[in-house]
């Protein structure tokens, strides 16, 4: 059985996350939101997105999601589909933080998004998100799925931000998937990929805003307080079998980020030269950890996202065929 924290313990994390929910809760009210999403209206103005409720493996219970549908889009014909996972540290429930990138791969790339929520540590730990990011998975191939919006399954594909980004390179290659979705490209921006590694451990030539080694340390405890499990190749995707990786990879690290040397570790393995995978390994220079949220118009921040989100766009167009 593995290992559970005292209760003391338990109540001790429970208060820092609720704490730490409140303050990150705050940001509605700052200009950086109101930013994205004055910048979203007017850029993709011909995406509609709609709130879905996606069946889980269990009951009676639903897993929050919002939809964004292509300016083009219509259910007579089969239309590619991408799951996204927003940021979190595993803690903090961020649907909808990601509602820009949606838009612009929706608008751009001509696919349906399915930006898809996830439970949260510290009540539900691992393996609990990576579960929902399978039934996520699964539910494209369900038969109310396809028959309510018609799906490309032979065309599908995976993205997430951080926490969110582990999660998408885990369902990217995850052995449980339905056989009949093909998942032809993965991207992940300033991802997770190796829990196993200690927080102190962490490091970067010139960090930008690094993501404080307590912090870190507080997600690992809520989110996969037993160390063994995080070398499980469904907790960390440093350990999947790279032969189990889609045919395209878009790894977006930023050389400022602690999390940049496990996501460029990863990527130049994948990227071995062997059954004609596409890895695109691009470290955004002077960028911290989340540098996308909120941009000033002109600003490095600003470019760097151009750059990453374009990057994203392309080899999102070069997977469905576009």
């Amino acid at each position: 059985m593995a290992p559970e924290h005292s209760f003391l313990t338990a109540l001790r994390l429970k208060l820092m996350i609720t704490l730490l929910r409140f303050l990150i809760g705050l940001r509605v009210y700052l200009p950086m939101e109101r930013r994205d999403k004055e910048l979203t209206a007017t850029t993709c103005p011909g995406v509609k997105p709609q709130t879905l409720k996606i069946p889980s493996r269990e009951p009676g219970r639903f897993i929050d999601a919002v939809i964004y549908f292509p300016p083009n889009y219509s259910i007579n014909k089969p239309t590619p589909v991408l799951l996204n996972w927003h940021g979190s540290g595993f803690v903090v429930n961020m649907l909808g933080s990601d509602a820009y990138f949606c838009s612009r791969v929706a608008q751009e790339a001509g696919y349906v998004v399915l930006d898809c929520g996830y439970r949260k540590a510290p009540e539900t730990p691992w393996p609990g998100p990576v579960e929902d990011a399978e039934d996520a998975l699964a539910y494209l191939t369900s038969s109310s799925a396809l028959q309510t919006f018609n799906f490309d399954i032979k065309n599908a594909a995976v993205s997430g931000f951080s926490a969110g980004g582990c999660l998408a390179l885990l369902a990217a290659s995850s052995a449980v998937r339905p056989k009949e979705l093909r998942i032809k490209a993965a991207v992940g921006v300033y991802p997770v990929t190796d829990l196993s590694i200690r927080p102190e451990a962490k490091r970067v030539e010139k960090p930008v805003k690094p993501l404080p080694v307590f912090m870190m340390n507080l997600f690992n405890s809520c989110y996969a307080f037993d160390e063994a499990v995080r070398k499980d190749p469904r907790c960390s995707p440093a350990f999947a079998e790279l032969e189990s990786y889609p045919e395209r990879v878009l790894m977006l690290s930023c050389s400022g980020d602690v999390l940049m040397p496990e996501a460029r570790a990863l990527a130049d393995r994948l990227d071995d030269g062997k059954g004609g995978r596409k890895v695109v390994n691009l470290v955004l220079e002077g960028m911290p950890h989340g540098f996308d949220k909120g941009c000033k118009e002109g600003s490095a921040k600003w470019r760097a996202r151009e750059e990453g989100y374009g990057a994203a766009v392309e080899m999102l167009k070069e997977a469905r065929g576009r």
